[in-house]
């Protein structure tokens, strides 16, 4: 579809409605022509055609003459070409491609086409069909690399290594490869290695094996290789991602016939099980039955991830494909990973009805210390699959994928029952190529199953964010959907479409269900603060709330490790433009969740636990306080402030306490009580915990609004939480004194540069939900905040650091400004300029 848009075919997909007219590409064959030629001094090589991934089904011509058959998304092909290649004048290459049939089985509702019911019956991604974040779109065409491989009579295939930590100064690397004669010849090769430091400098280590092989033949070859004083891998904020890299070449007749080289990381990982798992299990009968929250199988799966010695807690989202045009770039790659590692996440579930994906993503991952959750292809059943298709891609990406030090452990699916009827033998027999192929990773059947859950009854179940506040040994889906930045949503939705919000504009662009029932959840939440007036103010209010339940969740989670061992939001990224469950839009540019979930996920914070936020004037509001350490030290003489004040920022209630906790350790330290007097009805108050360390720096701190009304609401019910917040509407305004530190902005060589801005609240008001941006910043750079979204209390001052990471080369100079704002503070434009260094 790029290519259409680009020669005028067909209008941007992505902009209104403009995907129906695209839908006829599905409909037809397409056909890909190449010509090239081969450099002299090749023609007693061996040459192959591989081609990496295709969508979907088809055949390969070369020169003339087909060459074999090409099926299935995620089945690399290899094709021996030496007896058709033209070596003295050009080649050329023809594909065709058609989608799969069920592809064009699609129906219409209002004219529209929308997901909808239907069996995965090929190798290839579900949500290219539709899903409740994407649109019925099915790309047809190369999406992986095509090339020759020139080698001589012998060649390696798919090399293993992997680790053994014996101590501090050993550890042992198993290494493994087939070594493949392809000659009618006997041959005697001599397989050469290096091991050395890929980002750091290390002695290297020299291997050697000799063997001899009939023609036709092949052969396994292990060794153990011991390091010492080994440089380990570990995930984002447990230590340093330090990466070998293997190097190996087999050598006939002095020549190299054949080479590869692989990174890898010294690493031991296991996943151990949960504290208190028992009391899990004796309440889990009554919560099972639903392939949607946790599977139909009492029990519970090991979920606490060991990783050199060290438990983690997990802090990671969902990764869907970050394109539906399958535009995977390394940029688009690179910004969004380094966004996960600043949120402090240190793993990404590769959701199962997306991708197997590319081999950068995964290197990418390995570089930034981010563990990968594998899933396979999604499903409700495998009952009517290409079982043969389906099995032989798991098993050559199982291959591709298992030297990566990020891949944590393989998952079966998502969302189906992995041991009835239709599914159970492809699901036993996934089983059986791990242990085989990759013995050294676990295989969880599907998700949820033994343990983890995905919690809907927040969204789908429109209930308030604290029903959050219930224990799993492990949180693999749970979100809150919201729009993308308004300056964003303008860019695909037309004006017409804007305001008022148009029902079915949000359903095709959001929940893609002919329910239609995404506007009114849309509603339901952002309604807390009152009802909207124009576009811009519904935006803010239901990203407010998504903010708000994502931080929750979180902290709750992480207040009960190792009991819960980890949470992945639903999700991190978007697929195209649309309204869902995003942190960071399908522009790249993070919505206030994001901000609120990398507070509540650094490595030492403070969490306020309460039972519910809307409360009954003459009640006793309480909270418990949490000190949230996840580093591998002791926290000593750390003090703890808690306030409650109202809109007016009148304080209510103030108290301090010493805070400390050992190590990887969440305490409660203390429990906060205080009598709602029914002067407080129908008002809004604020729950402000700050924690400082011995220097009176701020460590951490959040920010709660809590509504109290004069009479018992039913809490079940939607309208009870209709207006509780709209006390908001009418806080004070306050306008923030800004300030650059340098207000010319140098990008360097590498095409970064900073900048730092100092903003004040010099009212005695709260100054709430201020936002930083940089006009026009996704055109032109990606764009990196320290912190956004965040509050001042009266008096105080925030400095916040930007990094700018030039995206077009061709820039010189520009005079962009910075857009300050905030719920109650009126727009501050700072002006900024920024020049490029030669």
């Amino acid at each position: 579809r790029p290519a259409l848009v680009k020669a005028g075919k067909i209008p941007d997909p992505y902009y209104g409605y403009n995907n129906e007219q695209s839908l006829w590409v599905e409909e037809k064959e397409w056909w890909f022509i190449r010509e090239f030629d081969l450099p002299s001094g090749l023609e007693n090589k061996f040459i192959n055609l591989i081609f990496e991934g295709i969508i979907y089904i088809g055949e390969v011509w070369l020169n003339g003459k087909q060459i074999g058959e090409l099926e299935g998304m995620f089945n690399p092909r290899f094709f021996p070409i030496n007896d058709v290649l033209r070596f003295n004048k050009k080649n050329i290459l023809a594909v065709r491609l058609e989608a799969p049939p069920d592809a064009r089985r699609r129906k219409k509702t209002n004219g529209l086409t929308f997901d909808m019911e239907r069996d995965q019956l090929y190798s290839i991604a579900q949500c290219l069909f539709g899903w409740d974040w994407g649109p019925h779109a099915v790309p047809i065409g190369i999406w992986r690399p095509v090339w020759l491989q020139v080698t001589d009579a012998v060649q390696i295939k798919n090399p293993r290594i992997s680790s053994t930590i014996n101590s501090n100064d050993l550890a042992d690397l198993h290494i493994s490869c087939c070594i493949m004669n392809i000659s009618n010849l006997n041959q005697n090769i001599t397989l050469l290695g290096t091991i050395n430091g890929k980002n750091f400098k290390t002695k290297k280590t020299n291997l050697r094996y000799q063997l001899e092989l009939k023609p036709q033949d092949k052969k396994t070859i292990n060794f153990k290789v011991t390091i010492k004083n080994p440089k380990l891998w570990w995930p984002n904020e447990m230590g340093e991602q330090n990466l070998y890299l293997l190097d190996l070449k087999l050598i006939l007749n002095e020549q190299v016939s054949d080479q590869f080289t692989t990174q890898f990381g010294i690493r031991e990982l296991k996943i151990i099980e949960n504290e208190k798992t028992d009391e899990f299990i004796k309440s889990m009968e009554k919560n099972t039955g639903s392939v949607y929250d946790l599977g139909r199988v009492v029990g519970a799966y090991p979920w606490t991830f060991q990783v050199n010695g060290k438990k983690l807690f997990a802090k990671g989202a969902n990764w869907i494909p970050v394109d539906q045009q399958l535009r995977l770039d390394r940029d688009r790659y690179l910004y969004l990973l380094q966004l996960a590692k600043e949120a402090h996440f240190n793993m990404l579930r590769v959701w199962g009805g997306g991708l197997y994906e590319i081999d950068k993503f995964y290197d990418l991952c390995d570089e930034l210390g981010i563990l990968v959750w594998q899933e396979f292809l999604s499903n409700k059943n495998f009952a009517n699959i290409n079982s043969e298709n389906f099995l032989e891609g798991v098993k050559e990406n199982i291959l591709r994928i298992r030297n990566h030090p990020s891949l944590s452990f393989y998952c079966g699916g998502n969302e189906f029952d992995p041991d009835d009827k239709g599914s159970k033998d492809i699901i036993d027999t996934i089983d059986k190529l791990i242990k085989q192929l990759d013995p050294q990773r676990e295989f969880h059947r599907a998700s949820p199953y033994m343990g983890d859950d995905h919690y809907w009854g927040v969204w789908h179940g429109k209930e308030p964010y604290t029903n959050y506040r219930v224990v799993r040994p492990f949180r693999s889906e749970a979100g809150l959907n919201t729009f993308p930045v308004l300056e964003n949503y303008r860019k695909f939705t037309p004006k017409k479409y804007l305001w008022p919000a148009d029902k079915t504009f949000i359903e095709y662009h959001g929940e893609n269900q002919t329910r239609f029932q995404h506007l009114d959840k849309l509603k339901r939440y952002a309604n807390e603060f009152g009802e909207s007036s124009c576009v811009n103010e519904f935006i803010q209010k239901s990203q407010l709330c998504q903010a708000l339940a994502n931080a929750f969740n979180m902290e709750f989670c992480r207040s009960r490790k190792f009991r819960n061992s980890g949470l992945l939001y639903w999700q991190f990224n978007d697929i195209w433009p649309c309204v869902s469950w995003s942190l960071i839009d399908w522009y790249g540019t993070p919505k206030p969740g994001y901000y609120f979930v990398k507070r509540a996920s650094r490595p030492v914070h403070i969490f306020s636990d309460f039972e519910k936020y809307l409360w009954k004037a003459g009640e006793q509001f309480s909270s418990n306080i949490y000190l949230l350490n996840d580093t591998y030290e002791p926290l000593k003489d750390h003090c703890l402030r808690t306030l409650i004040f109202d809109i007016d920022s009148n304080k209510i209630f103030q108290h301090e306490e010493t805070a400390r906790a050992e190590a990887n350790q969440s305490v409660c330290l203390f429990n906060l009580n205080f009598n709602l007097p029914e002067s407080l009805s129908g008002k809004t108050i604020f729950l402000h915990s700050r924690l400082t360390d011995n220097k009176g720096e701020v460590v951490s701190e959040n920010l709660y609004p809590i509504a109290i009304c004069a009479e018992e609401k039913n809490t079940d019910g939607i309208d009870s939480f209709e207006n509780i917040f709209s006390e908001l509407d009418q806080m004070k305004e306050v306008r923030l004194k800004t300030s650059l530190e340098n207000p010319e902005v140098i990008i360097n060589r590498t095409g970064i540069g900073t900048a730092r801005v100092t903003l004040s609240n010099p009212s005695d008001k709260l100054a709430f939900f201020i936002r930083i941006r940089l006009k026009g910043e996704t055109e032109k750079f990606h764009t990196f905040y320290s912190d956004n979204y965040f509050s001042l209390l009266p008096g105080e001052n925030k400095k916040v650091q930007i990094s700018f990471k030039l995206r077009d080369e061709s820039f010189e100079m520009l005079n962009p400004s910075l857009i300050i704002s905030g719920w109650n503070c009126p727009e501050n434009l700072l002006p900024l300029k920024i020049v490029k260094k030669e």
